[in-house]
C-alpha cells in the first residue's frame, strides 16, 4: 500500500517566484478542496528571509491568494526529510538535489512530469526573475494546470 502523501515542497532558484507561487496556489486548491496536504517551497542557492519577488506577489493576488507574507529560505536535508515529495522546476534542479541530498529519486518529480501530454522535451518552467509582469503570467498559466493534476494525482 502506497504511503498518503501530506506534505510536498516546491523547489526552485531562489524561491522568490516560481516555488512560491506554486506553494500558493498548491495549498488554495488543497484548503478549497479539504485535501489536508500542505506544500512548502525552498530554492536551492535561496538566501533566507527575503519576500516573493513584487511581481509573484502581484500575480498571486489578482487570483485572490496572498503570499506576500512568505519568507525566502534555502533547500536543506531537512527540508527533504520533512517531505513527502520534492517537486522541482528544472531538470538542473533535481540532478542536483539527487547529487547533494539524501532522498528517494521516486520522490524527487519534474513539476511537467504531471502535464496531461507527458512532454518531456521541454521539461523546465522557466524562472520569470527580472522580467515583465507578463513573464510572471505566462509562467504561473503554465504552472497552474500541472499543480492541479499534481494535487488529482496525489489524491487518487
Amino acid at each position: 500500500m502506497k504511503k498518503p502523501i501530506k506534505k510536498i515542497l516546491f523547489v526552485c532558484t531562489g524561491n522568490s517566484c516560481r516555488s512560491p507561487m506554486a506553494e500558493g496556489y498548491f495549498n488554495f486548491l488543497s484548503d478549497m478542496k479539504k485535501k489536508g496536504i500542505r506544500a512548502d517551497s525552498a530554492g536551492i542557492s535561496a538566501f533566507e528571509g527575503f519576500s516573493p519577488s513584487a511581481e509573484a506577489v502581484e500575480i498571486m493576488k489578482n487570483i485572490g491568494i496572498d503570499i506576500s507574507s512568505r519568507k525566502t529560505k534555502r533547500l536543506t536535508q531537512e527540508l527533504v526529510d520533512s517531505s513527502d515529495m520534492v517537486i522541482v522546476m528544472t531538470a538542473s534542479h533535481k540532478r542536483e538535489i539527487e547529487r547533494k541530498f539524501k532522498t528517494d529519486k521516486k520522490n524527487v518529480k519534474l513539476l511537467k512530469e504531471f502535464g496531461k501530454n507527458g512532454d518531456m522535451n521541454f521539461p523546465d518552467i522557466k524562472d520569470p526573475i527580472s522580467m515583465p509582469l507578463g513573464v510572471y503570467r505566462e509562467c504561473f498559466n503554465e504552472m497552474k494546470p500541472l499543480i492541479e493534476k499534481l494535487l488529482e494525482d496525489i489524491c487518487e
